[in-house]
């Protein structure tokens, strides 16, 4: 380390070294390495700052913080984007179909909970049969 400047990003301090961080963790300032949130992993090493710590995934979860990766779904449960508990059960067609949004408003659309489990493409061709 240099005395006046200290470790750089991605590093931490150990003794009178700078030592990287290991894979689940990051540092911004080069100070100490602090664990990737749920939902994210990283599987670099000296990853420098939280923008590192990337989603898990659709289908995959990461439960504990500092996740070095994310583990698989479990059969038939859901896992959205950036989990970190799998979920019950995946919503289904029918479900969707029989969504009843209020009065129409084409933003309000966009909001609900609706498209947000929807496949891509799936959605534009549902809010076309709902249009029309």
């Amino acid at each position: 380390t240099v005395p006046c400047l200290g470790c750089l990003p991605g590093t931490e301090a150990s003794g009178s070294a700078c030592v990287p961080c290991a894979r689940g963790t990051y540092s911004d300032l080069g100070t100490i390495c602090g664990a990737c949130p749920t939902g994210t992993y990283t599987d670099y090493i000296a990853a420098a700052g939280i923008y590192a710590c990337a989603s898990c995934p659709y289908g995959t979860y990461a439960q504990d913080t500092g996740s070095a990766s994310c583990a698989p779904c479990p059969t038939n449960m859901f896992c959205p984007v950036h989990t970190s508990e799998p979920q019950q059960q995946k919503p289904t067609i029918q479900k969707m179909v029989s969504y009843q949004p209020g009065p129409f408003n084409p933003k309000s659309l966009y909001d609900t909970p609706l498209l947000a489990y929807l496949i891509p493409g799936l959605g534009v061709a549902l809010c076309c049969l709902m249009l029309f």
